[in-house]
């Protein structure tokens, strides 16, 4: 896959991973690790430069073998987040979409409009079909941004993920190609 910057607006763009932002993306984490490992279970693995050098060197193996597509988001200019298809099944042109933001930046629509860019990205450029949300049921946030794009809400899947211990419900968001042309 090819990996090239995407622009989102004026202010944001998507860059593929490299290792140079291996820093400012590990500050970052370090920085909301309290809030973001209530719901990202791998923000504990990721617990020094080294361990986000690594991180990065594998989201770029998984981009090349079609198995992953990351983006890092940059907000005027500095390191934000980070959105991307955390599984693409290339046989079914199906991916999941996912997605987590510096929370002194929630609220501001910059998820919303990263993934929109990326929903174009994967319908216009993957050639995907299908592109799927999944949301923790408390997770309030991250619901809204899949019903802000027109997915439809497919269901609860019970006690579907496991987070230190604790199982927790998923809301399933499904948006496919042909919903684009009703909206």
């Amino acid at each position: 896959m090819e990996a090239a910057i995407l622009r989102v607006d004026e202010f944001t763009e998507l860059h593929p991973p490299g290792v140079e932002l291996a820093g400012p993306l590990f500050r970052l984490i370090d920085a909301q690790r309290h809030y973001l490992r209530h719901w990202l279970e791998w923000v504990d693995g990721a617990s020094g430069y080294d361990d986000m050098r690594k991180m990065i060197l594998d989201a770029i193996r998984y981009r090349a073998g079609g198995q992953r597509c990351t983006f890092i988001i940059v907000f005027q200019g500095e390191v934000a987040g980070s959105v991307g298809f955390v599984r693409i099944d290339r046989s079914h042109r199906k991916a999941e979409l996912g997605y987590w933001l510096s929370r002194n930046l929630q609220g501001r629509g910059i998820v919303t409009r990263c993934c929109r860019r990326l929903i174009d990205y994967a319908f216009n450029e993957l050639m995907l079909n299908r592109i799927i949300i999944r949301a923790p049921k408390q997770n309030f946030p991250s619901q809204g941004v899949p019903r802000r794009l027109g997915f439809c809400h497919e269901g609860t899947l019970r006690q579907d993920n496991q987070l230190r211990g604790s199982f927790y419900d998923i809301e399933l968001y499904s948006l496919l190609r042909k919903d684009l042309a009703l909206q």
